[in-house]
């Protein structure tokens, strides 16, 4: 494939998405604790509060009475894969809106048709920077501006 027809994080829906008040809190899912971890860290430093699940089964439980601005989800996990998950949130009240991105090391033409399926939002390649990562996020979890002091 030619360089420059390589997409690291596309987004996958037109909907328009609510506005979310600071700080924007994303639920990281993963099978891989230490890169979850490390991208919890990342999403922090951009000013993200970040909360980790190790695995499918793990971020349906943290949603029970939980519900996150944006889900960064994995599709590559044993047990209950990334359009698992996805598709349970899309059947929840409280999390049929929620974004949803897949970060994955999967091509984006491997998964795009089940994700979009599955009710996934858009996609970001896992292994590069951050900074694309939280690009998307931004677009997904629109915040309203600073408001200006009163003086």
């Amino acid at each position: 494939m030619h360089a420059g027809h390589r997409r690291f994080h596309q987004l996958w829906t037109t909907r328009a998405f609510e506005l979310v008040e600071p700080p924007v809190t994303a639920l990281i899912v993963d099978d891989d604790d230490a890169l979850a971890e490390a991208l919890a860290q990342a999403l922090a430093a951009g000013g993200l509060q970040a909360t980790t699940a190790l695995g499918g089964g793990a971020a349906i439980r943290a949603t029970q009475h939980w519900t996150p601005h944006i889900v960064v989800l994995d599709i590559q996990m044993p047990g209950c894969d990334g359009f698992q998950v996805a598709r349970a949130f899309r059947t929840s009240p409280r999390l049929v809106l929620v974004p949803i991105i897949a970060h994955t090391s999967l091509a984006e033409r491997e998964i795009i048709e089940r994700g979009k399926a599955a009710g996934i939002d858009a996609y970001c390649r896992k292994g590069n920077s951050p900074r694309a990562l939280l690009r998307l996020i931004a677009h997904l979890t629109p915040t309203p501006p600073p408001h200006l002091g009163s003086t």
